[in-house]
């Protein structure tokens, strides 16, 4: 078969070899022999496969975990040897009993979708081979080198650069005058292009709602809450992310609040086990006497006007099949209309929007 999805550009057996032929030479009673496949040249050996850019259904049919290469050594014996490097440093290469990638791809694509159960060609599949070898990989990004060496000395090398899988960027687009059950039951918005959820974290003490404020709702097509409280807040949250150290993300979304919703938020971003402020810090003191609070915040909302949070946080711990976590907080007890503080929580309501156009977007500035 010729493959369709891009991973080679040659004939295939079902193991995922070329097709070819065995070619031997003779010295008397001395004998070597290699592999040649058709349209490919001498020296290759092997194929090599990035598992975290092979489609899913192939992963779940063999079981291949994340930051997992394959090596695919189509003449294999006992005497050849496989040593895989991750940025010069060796990895433990293990030899396993699996399905060619690329093979099992076009069986899926093509094969299947053609030719009906039991019809000559539907009977190509792909079978399962014993020199396949499996390393898995550490760091995000990072150069791989397989040298694989022959019974005859013959010595063949491939280097790749692992891409970095990525579910950014992630946009929300609203839609006014439907209900997103996804965050007023499940308490998670799923984006509309990406992989991001939106939630919203309530930590008020059940005691203190004393008039059953606290709801999550949307009848507008944009998730909002009431009866917000100190220590509650919006979570942005993008799943199975992996990325260097250094690397910089971009928030941007419009929030607003009520008169009586929250005035004052601070966006942070979790890096490191920590917390950290996704924007300069202001400090302020609202209220008097007993009644006065001192707190810091990045953001401060305005009843009258959609409050715009455009920022870029570098995250400077790499995450390696991990979320990303971005959230609003809700800093202190005070209205936005500013008429003071509130006894319990009430129906204040407080949303992520949208204003000029501009949809609630998670990316990756570099």
């Amino acid at each position: 078969m010729k493959s369709a999805n891009g991973g080679a550009d040659y004939d295939l057996c079902k193991d995922g070899s070329p097709t070819g032929y065995g070619v031997f030479k003779f010295n008397g009673t001395a004998v070597q022999w290699y592999y040649k496949g058709i349209e490919v040249a001498r020296n290759e050996q092997f194929a090599v496969y990035d598992m975290n850019f092979v489609k899913s259904d192939y992963k779940s049919a063999v079981g291949a975990k994340a930051n997992e290469v394959l090596v695919n050594v189509w003449n294999w014996d006992e005497d050849w040897t496989v040593s895989v490097t991750e940025n010069g440093q060796p990895l433990t290469a293990t030899r396993v009993y699996r399905k060619d990638p690329t093979h099992y791809t076009w069986q899926k694509d093509v094969l299947e979708p053609a030719h009906a159960p039991g019809s000559p060609n539907s009977t190509y599949l792909t079978g399962y081979n014993a020199h396949m070898f499996s390393a898995i990989a550490q760091v995000p990004g990072s150069t791989i080198k397989v040298v694989v060496t022959d019974p005859f000395g013959g010595v063949y090398e491939k280097t790749i650069v692992r891409e970095i899988p990525s579910n950014l960027p992630a946009q929300w687009v609203f839609t006014k005058g439907v209900n997103v059950d996804e965050f007023v039951v499940d308490n998670k918005m799923p984006s509309a292009t990406g992989k991001g959820y939106i939630s919203y974290i309530s930590n008020c003490d059940p005691a203190l709602d004393v008039n059953n404020k606290i709801a999550r709702a949307n009848t507008a097509g944009e998730p909002y809450i009431t009866g917000g409280w100190p220590g509650d807040w919006w979570l942005f949250t993008i799943p199975e992310m992996t990325i260097k150290a250094g690397t910089v993300i971009n928030a941007k979304f419009h929030a607003r609040a009520s008169g009586t919703g929250m005035k004052y938020w601070m966006l942070e971003y979790y890096d490191g086990g920590e917390w950290k402020p996704g924007a300069p810090l202001q400090t302020t003191t609202v209220g008097e006497g007993d009644q006065a609070q001192t707190f810091s915040y990045n953001y401060e909302m305005m009843n009258t006007d959609h409050c715009l949070i455009d920022r870029n946080m570098t995250f400077e711990h790499a995450i390696n099949n991990g979320d990303i976590l971005i959230r609003l907080r809700c800093m202190a007890n005070w209205q936005a209309s500013g008429k003071g503080a509130l006894a319990a929580p009430n129906g204040g309501t407080h949303r992520i929007s949208v204003q000029n156009n501009i949809n609630p977007t998670i990316s990756i500035v570099q």
